[in-house]
């Protein structure tokens, strides 16, 4: 028994784990897995050593006894030890089949009120795959040989070949995992998600090489059209996903797993999260009910990418745009959710430099920390938009002839403002008289806005 063979340590300092093959007329004692991973719970070689021997031993027992099962109810039978050569280009069109049906079977099980498989892999997993880490994510050769053999594809976990396929599949399974998520919770819709693409307008192959990097085409963007800092931190997440790659080998697929991923990003503010890469971010918060992007505001990163590629391709740079079916504008319904923001987001927006201090009147946001306090519009707009949950563009285009005292009570008056033009409300019950309450008062807004500093 060759020990540390069979033991695997995930990652660098990870656990270790056992890992052993199963032969083919022993997986019928193993629900059919063609290698079995065990957890030993320890980050130590020597103590996985030891661990490990008494469950290999047990391993070993099962497979001899499972074989040894199937070979007095079977007749004897030749079988080549031979590896079958795996077509790349078959391999990848049973993936797809498998991701497909797979997914199917899943729809058709939730509607029906049915349980649903547990995901493939987990958050950190997940990102491992994202990030071309296969080894980190437990027993992925495995799962791809089953999904191979699923599709008539016979190979084992040593095969050379799932190396080349490992990306593909990475591909497939997180779609998998990220649909299973979509029904448990009870969101059926956008499924199936393939529509294809009329043979009489294929989708045009990329060149080997623009000659450009991601971040080249966005500084080349940002010089023609500028761009807002939070454009830019759009590409920057773009960038850590996929890294900073020559933009002509950017594919759809991957700009889809891209989109899977996004929608799992959580919705922060926190300085600290924000130095943190986009896998990281993700696992981070993995398993806990955290706020995520909304779909209006994924659809918003999507237009970006979107418009940044066509700029490549209005400049000849590239020949087609990879990101041009990345996300259809979701409904209505959809769009006009809102998440609120909560204490510890609060927390954070005013404990900037703009209410902390900063270095002085700065064009932009006053981020650069210091001891100046301004107390002007930019000081207090959030301020009266926490206290009174009015609409920004409201807010913003208030006048002073419009803060009234009636029977006492001092309020913001949009009763006179039209529908249309400038000031508009948005709809006639936005037409409305909005009390100003002591809390907001107590801030010293008033004594500001009685200050004639506001117009």
């Amino acid at each position: 028994m060759a020990l540390m063979q069979n033991v695997r340590q995930r990652g660098s300092k990870g656990t270790f784990y056992v890992v052993q093959n199963v032969p083919m007329g022993a997986r019928s004692a193993f629900e059919g897995k063609a290698q079995v991973w065990i957890s030993l719970r320890t980050t130590d070689r020597s103590e996985a050593r030891s661990k490990a021997v008494p469950i290999l031993a047990d391993l070993e027992g099962r497979i001899s006894a499972a074989l040894s099962a199937g070979r007095a109810m079977a007749p004897p039978q030749i079988v080549s030890t031979a590896r079958v050569p795996i077509s790349r280009a078959h391999a990848m069109a049973a993936l797809e089949r498998w991701r497909t049906t797979t997914i199917d079977a899943d729809f058709h099980a939730t509607i029906n009120g049915l349980d649903l498989p547990s995901r493939l892999f987990s958050g950190q997993e997940r990102a491992a795959l994202q990030t071309n880490r296969f080894e980190d994510a437990d027993g992925w050769r495995a799962i791809l040989v089953q999904a191979l053999g699923s599709q008539g594809i016979v190979a084992d976990v040593e095969h050379p070949a799932l190396a080349f396929l490992a990306q593909p599949f990475a591909l497939a399974a997180l779609s998998v995992d990220h649909w299973r998520e979509r029904f448990g919770l009870g969101l059926i819709d956008g499924w199936p998600d393939h529509f294809g693409t009329p043979e009489s307008n294929p989708v045009p192959q990329a060149t080997t090489t623009a000659g450009m990097t991601i971040s080249q085409l966005r500084d080349a963007w940002d010089a023609v059209k500028p761009l807002e800092p939070k454009q830019k931190g759009y590409i920057r997440r773009l960038i850590e996903f996929l890294g900073d790659v020559d933009i002509a080998s950017v594919q759809p697929l991957q700009l889809d797993r891209f989109l899977i991923e996004l929608r799992r990003f959580p919705l922060s503010k926190r300085p600290e999260d924000d130095k943190l890469g986009f896998g990281a971010l993700i696992a981070k918060y993995e398993g806990q009910s955290h706020k995520l992007l909304n779909e209006r505001t994924v659809y918003l990163w999507t237009t970006v990418y979107k418009a940044m590629f066509a700029f490549a391709v209005s400049r000849r740079v590239l020949s087609h745009n990879p990101a041009e079916a990345m996300m259809r504008k979701p409904s209505i319904e959809i769009a006009s959710e809102r998440v609120a923001f909560d204490e510890a987001d609060l927390k954070v927006m005013f404990a900037t430099p703009l209410y902390r201090g900063h270095s002085g009147r700065l064009a932009g946001n006053r981020d650069q920390p210091g001891d100046v306090v301004i107390r002007d519009d930019h000081y207090w707009l959030p301020i009266a938009a926490l206290f009174t949950g009015m609409r920004l563009e409201e807010l913003a285009s208030l006048k002073r002839t419009e803060i009234v005292r009636e029977n006492g009570i001092v309020a913001f008056d949009l009763r006179d403002r039209p529908l249309t033009g400038a000031n508009r409300v948005k709809n006639r019950a936005a037409k409305r008289l909005i009390p100003i309450s002591t809390a907001l008062e107590n801030t010293g807004f008033l004594a500001w806005v009685e200050s004639g500093e506001v117009t």
